[in-house]
């Protein structure tokens, strides 16, 4: 007996061991590596609906392997149909994949990362790293237009190209492609669970602690490159990260280095660095110091990730008292309303008053020309107040209005058939850019697009008489309004020759700037300027903004959504633009051209301004340190999530084999008690 109670025991103590164990594993999962491929290349076949013939896979190749032979091996070994017939002069040609045999006048044809195949199938031999996509297509073949940029762990830009890619292709296909165009090569690893995985770009490569965020139109995903299929007007982007924080060692910099890496006097570019991280955080010093008194100081403040003093909502609040509530100035309601945004308060109830209805309903709201129906959207959109119908002024009828007081050259004036005035233009830009989907507003800022471009000066500014000549307001207007309608500051259209060399938008701001981290008015100027320094800091944070992906700094919403999209009765849609087509293939193998890839890049959604009359801001120190030099962007996007595709990397070992095994496990000790007890009463 006592022998049997022993036997008893020491198995119940096996059974108790064992289920600590198996809790121990699957309370902590186990992670689990993908097989990388010492030589790999990723194969994806579609038919001309982009159904799935063959599902992305990564194929292991040897040295001489072509495309011919690795579809060969990929259909064999996932038992796929794939027949063929073999040309005199191109060699092997696809007939039929998965039973789908092109008709009517449809095709095969292959791309090699993103771009038409050179030779035929059985001529192209594979390289490492490759991704090959076999489709059926029509001609011309369908391609979709993709804006793509990769920035290193500083957000210095190593890339920014916009190329076209077989409909149906990667993201990894355009970030290829990309990379060849711009002369700065991506490669990956290839395995055979999450296919490719970005190794090295250009010249940055991954640390010990680093990998390749990807994103698409700014959020993150949960697939990766190879997983994401790319739509038109998509912007990819890759930015290293770490998934260590460096230390403030780390951070320092070594002033020897510094010293070996000054450029030589004939090599330094004519204008200032792109540091624009640094501009931000002096700038917002110097305003925090000379004092936050109005609310477009308190957006600004609040875009550079600075805390708005508590001072400011007092103040403001004093001053509402005191007036109670009434103001002469239209821009004043609008302006306590995107003050009151900028510190998380309600304007439609706010010290018993509804600064929104002031606005709404103002009877004066044009007498400040368009400087009030600008501010009024803005003030709208601050926190997507909603506005009734019956309103005086809601938002369709603040839209109409501005679009009817555009000139014919693109530009908009302050007041009914004056002048044009960049100042102005770059406001209306801002205050449109929530409404650029509708198509007359999207005419209306390709307009003023253009317009900017021709009037800048060749030194990058713009000269006015009425500003005392070049100032850097107006050209912080300008890149506030075009960061919020998603156009560069830097790019092609906003650089200029200059006697030095070229100079961009945010050059030519950043020659403004005073040792003390203000901004002057005019350059000949020798003390920083309150508004000026205002409006500098609002643009610097607006291209910050632009290049994260982030909107404008006057929509202070935790919302996706852009405000309401008034229909605009009247005016039609017009019909948009087909999308760009590639040249004319010829057949699945033979050499084809390459198609002309378009040098206007239309980034990111953004909406914003700054005001010309307004008194100074302080913006915060930002967080890395962001040099640009050339054309830069800064671009810190994440990644898309995609409907399939195979998660990242990270993950860990499923946990329903272990629950199954646990299971097992606990029935197996039950049964082993019972026959026990059983042999025991026996």
């Amino acid at each position: 007996m006592k022998q049997q109670n022993m036997i008893q025991r020491m198995i119940t103590v096996m059974m108790i061991v064992l289920l600590a164990i198996f809790q121990v594993i699957t309370i902590s999962p186990q992670e689990v590596t993908a097989k990388e491929l010492t030589n790999g290349a990723t194969i994806t076949a579609l038919d001309n609906n982009g159904e799935v013939l063959i599902s992305t896979t990564a194929a292991e190749i040897e040295a001489g392997d072509t495309a011919f032979d690795i579809l060969q091996d990929v259909t064999e070994a996932k038992g796929i149909e794939f027949s063929y017939n073999i040309h005199e002069q191109w060699g092997a040609e696809i007939t039929s994949i998965a039973g789908t045999e092109p008709d009517n006048g449809n095709y095969w044809w292959y791309t090699v990362n993103g771009e038409d195949a050179p030779v035929g199938i059985s001529s192209y031999e594979v390289e490492n790293g490759d991704s090959l996509l076999f489709k059926v297509v029509s001609y011309p073949a369908e391609t979709v237009q993709t804006r793509v940029t990769a920035n290193d762990d500083t957000g210095e830009i190593i890339f920014d190209e916009t190329v076209n890619v077989l409909t149906g292709s990667s993201a990894y296909d355009a970030l290829k492609k990309a990379g060849k165009n711009a002369d700065r090569p991506v490669t990956a690893n290839i395995d055979d669970t999450y296919f490719a995985s970005p190794k090295t770009v250009g010249p940055v490569e991954l640390g010990e602690y680093d990998y390749w965020s990807f994103s698409i139109n700014g959020e993150s995903s949960s697939v990766g490159v190879s997983s994401y299929s790319v739509k038109n007007n998509d912007h990819i982007n890759l930015t290293l990260t770490s998934w260590k924080t460096p230390s403030p060692i780390d951070e320092q910099t070594d002033p020897k280095q510094d010293e070996e890496t000054e450029l030589e006097d004939d090599d330094k570019p004519a204008s200032p660095e792109l540091n624009v991280n640094e501009a931000i955080s002096d700038a917002s010093q110097y305003m925090l110091k000379n004092g936050v008194s109005d609310g477009l100081g308190a957006v600004a403040i609040k875009a550079s990730g600075q805390q708005v003093p508590a001072s400011f909502l007092e103040e403001l609040r004093q001053d509402i008292v005191t007036n109670n509530g009434e103001y002469r100035k239209i821009t004043d309601y609008e302006k306590i309303v995107l003050g009151l945004a900028a510190v998380d308060e309600d304007a439609t109830n706010f010290e018993g008053y509804n600064f929104i209805e002031k606005i709404y309903n103002n009877e004066r709201l044009t007498f400040q020309g368009n400087n009030g129906v600008i501010f009024g959207l803005l003030a709208y959109d601050s926190r997507d107040y909603e506005i009734p119908e019956d309103a005086t002024w809601t938002r369709e009828k603040l839209i109409n209005y501005l679009l009817d007081q555009q000139n014919e050259s693109g530009g908009w004036p302050l007041f009914t058939g004056s002048v044009e005035s960049v100042d102005i233009t770059g406001m209306a830009l801002t205050a449109l850019a929530p409404y650029k989907e509708q198509q007359a507003v999207a005419n209306a800022i390709d307009k003023a697009v253009k317009w900017i471009s021709e009037v800048q000066d060749p030194t990058g500014g713009f000269t006015n008489e009425f500003n005392g000549g070049d100032s850097s307001e107006s050209t912080a207007q300008v890149i506030i309004g075009l960061s919020s309608v998603g156009v560069d500051s830097t790019g092609a259209a906003f650089t200029k020759q200059s006697e030095g060399g070229t100079v961009n938008l945010l050059q030519h701001l950043l020659k403004f700037k005073q040792a003390d981290g203000g901004f002057a008015h005019l350059l000949d100027d020798e003390s920083s300027n309150g508004m000026a320094s205002l409006q500098a800091l609002a643009a610097l944070t607006s291209y910050q903004y632009f290049n994260e992906g982030r909107g404008s700094i006057y929509r202070l919403v935790s919302t996706s959504e852009e405000p309401g999209q008034p229909e605009q009765p009247g005016q039609p849609e017009e019909p948009k633009p087909e999308d760009p087509k590639p040249e004319n293939p010829s057949s699945t193998n033979p050499v084809q051209p390459k198609h002309e890839e378009p040098t206007k890049v239309t980034p990111v959604d953004g909406n914003h301004d700054t005001n010309v009359n307004e008194q100074p801001t302080n913006t915060s120190k930002n967080k890395p340190t962001t040099k640009l030099t050339d054309s830069p962007t800064l671009t810190v996007d994440k990644v898309v999530a995609s409907d399939n595709g195979h998660v990242l990397p990270k993950t860990a070992t499923s946990l329903y084999n272990w629950l199954l095994i646990g299971g097992l496990i606990a029935i197996l000790g039950f049964a082993v008690q019972l026959y026990s007890r059983r042999n025991v009463k026996n």
